[in-house]
Order: C-alpha cells, then structure tokens, then sequence
C-alpha cells in the first residue's frame, strides 16, 4: 500500500512538474525553431506544434535552431499526417501532449482526496467514531494541536 502511495505521489509530482515546463516551451516554439535531422529522420519543433518527416532519402546528421519571424505562428489545432510513397510526415500540436499530462495529473490528484470525515492516514470512514482512534491502522485522529495540525 505505501509502495502505491509513494508511485502516485511521484507520478503526481512529476505531472505537475512537466505541466507547468510545458507552458514555457510552448512559448519559446512560437519564436525559435529547434530540430534534430538524423540519416532519414527530422524531427523539428516550432510555432506551437512537433513535426516528425520520415523519408528515404539520406540527410545529414544536425541540428537545427532557426529564429522564427514575427508573426510566422501558424494556427494548428489538428494533428496532420501525410503520406507520399515510402515518406511520411506527422505533425502534432504541442497541446496535445500538454492535454495529456494535465488532464492524467488533474485526475491523479483528484481520486486522491480524503473525505472530511476519514482517516487522514489510511482513508478510513470515521463517521460515529467517538473513541478518538482509527480502528483499521491506530492513528490517533480528531487530537488538534495549538498550531491547527493533528497529531499522529
């Protein structure tokens, strides 16, 4: 159980982190161009979206740094895919994957709360419970300190 706790606290943790980077990555993509070009692989991020190109033909391995003009943000709101004989090319919105780790995040954060009337260390109902002890792991409970905490 507390191996279980300890995952989703790092995973909301973690969520939260990745979340509030992605709003300032997003912000650089609107002014600067970045990519890497590998031997029949690019991958370039700019104006708010990720495009992956995977062709045949051989292209030298770089990177890449551009500095967008004013102005050259390109409304995308829609994934695109496009196919011409053995090449292809993906382009993906960075809101998509920004959706994507605040709404799991959101939702970790959410199926975590304890009703007001639980345990605050196990989750156990306490409604009617006057003896001041939580019978399912012995937490001391309903005991406030001067400062407003509980004791444990």
């Amino acid at each position: 159980m507390r191996r279980r706790i300890r995952k989703r606290r790092i995973l909301k943790w973690a969520g939260l982190t990745l979340s509030f980077a992605f709003v300032p990555f997003w912000i650089t993509t609107l002014y600067h161009g970045f990519g890497y070009q590998g031997t029949s692989t690019r991958v370039l991020v700019k104006c708010g979206y990720v495009n992956v190109y995977k062709g045949a033909n051989r292209l030298p391995l770089t990177w890449h740094h551009e500095r967008l003009q004013p102005g050259a943000f390109r409304k995308m709101y829609w994934p695109s895919y496009s196919s011409a004989g053995t090449s292809y090319s993906l382009t993906i919105p960075l809101l998509y994957p920004f959706l994507l780790i605040a709404i799991a995040t959101f939702w970790l954060y959410r199926s975590d709360r304890r009703p007001k009337t639980g345990c605050q260390h196990c989750g156990y109902d306490l409604t009617g419970n006057v003896s001041g002890v939580c019978p399912e792991c012995g937490t001391p409970v309903g005991a406030e300190l001067e400062d407003g905490s509980s004791a444990r």
